[in-house]
């Protein structure tokens, strides 16, 4: 086969490798005869790839050989338990194993994947997830927090203090996708997904199939809270240096700065262990003085999608026409 694909098959199925050793061949390539297939629990990845072995191999070790081969063609052949790999200028045994009980969770999957009822998923999904990865919980105790909600046309994610909201433009079936998967499942550029009794599948057009271990709960209505009234505020470019300037003395004892908008100009401003520092920059605006205190990184990424910010009494949002962001104000 040539070698480029071999690699950009094992790049798309890597993130389904066990970060930590805890059962050995959850950090091995499994190849199936017809897929080559990761498995960590959590999630599997699975993607089309003929071969005439069946076999476990160490993803670290086949990886790094085979992203160090410049020649365009690789051969891969089983023998005497080995996984033989050569080249015009290489030649390479691993070693390979056999899990039958993780062969046996494996072909569960692949037996819910060929009776899988497969949807096509909404244009924007991915673009949805991927901004909404930022409010999601990063608590394991905060159980469906941790993930993004999918139900009809609303994409939400919170941790409490943040939500994020986006519209998607066709309605979806009920998930949560924990959003610690959401960038390595968006980067298969998923089109379909189906949804069996424990896990859920994303396809995309290259038969390259991310199942992901379903997660059960409620979510809370956090949409309610979008709906307040409070001053308009337009935000300069030279707010988001000051954020810049002051985030540098943010620390997780104090991860806040303090905002105060009067009479056209803002002043961001930090005191800390560390020491002090003040920003101030200019903004049109005559309304009445308003001072909060609110997380940088957040305004930060608030404001990457709008420089119009509306600010109530404890709480700032910003509103596009398919998406919204609100956090809770310190003080």
């Amino acid at each position: 086969m040539k070698t480029k694909e071999l690699l950009s098959v094992l790049n798309k199925v890597k993130p389904g490798i066990a970060a930590k050793n805890i059962i050995e061949s959850m950090t091995y390539f499994y190849f199936s005869g017809t897929n080559i297939i990761t498995y960590n629990d959590k999630i599997s990845i699975q993607h089309q790839l003929q071969t005439d072995f069946a076999l476990f191999v160490k993803a670290q070790d086949l990886y790094n050989l085979v992203s160090k081969i410049t020649t365009k063609d690789i051969d891969l052949v089983e023998k005497d338990g080995k996984l033989n790999i050569s080249c015009k200028t290489m030649k390479a045994k691993l070693s390979t194993i056999n899990d039958s009980e993780i062969k046996i969770r494996i072909d569960e999957i692949s037996t819910l994947i060929e009776k899988a009822k497969w949807k096509p998923l909404s244009e924007n999904f991915s673009e949805s997830v991927k901004v909404c990865v930022y409010t999601a919980s990063k608590q394991d105790s905060d159980g469906t927090l941790t993930c993004i909600y999918v139900n009809g046309k609303n994409c939400i994610s919170s941790d409490n203090a943040r939500i994020s909201h986006s519209i998607l433009k066709s309605d979806m079936d009920e998930m949560f996708i924990k959003a610690s998967e959401v960038q390595s499942l968006i980067n298969t550029n998923p089109t379909e997904y189906a949804i069996s009794n424990s896990w859920l599948h994303f396809k995309n057009e290259e038969g390259c199939i991310f199942s992901i271990r379903k997660v059960s709960g409620e979510y809370p209505d956090f949409l309610q809270f979008f709906e307040f009234e409070g001053e308009k505020v337009e935000l300069s470019k030279g707010v988001l240096e000051g954020i810049d300037l002051t985030s540098v003395l943010v620390d997780d004892s104090d991860p806040a700065i303090k905002f105060k908008i009067s009479n056209n100009s803002t002043l961001l401003s930090i005191k800390s262990d560390g020491g002090t520092v003040t920003h101030r920059s200019k903004i049109k605006y005559d309304g009445k003085d308003i001072e909060f205190t609110i997380n940088p990184e957040f305004l930060k990424e608030m404001m990457r999608h709008s420089s119009t910010i509306i600010l109530g009494k404890d709480k700032a949002k910003l509103k596009t026409e398919n998406f919204s962001l609100l956090t809770t104000l310190y003080g």
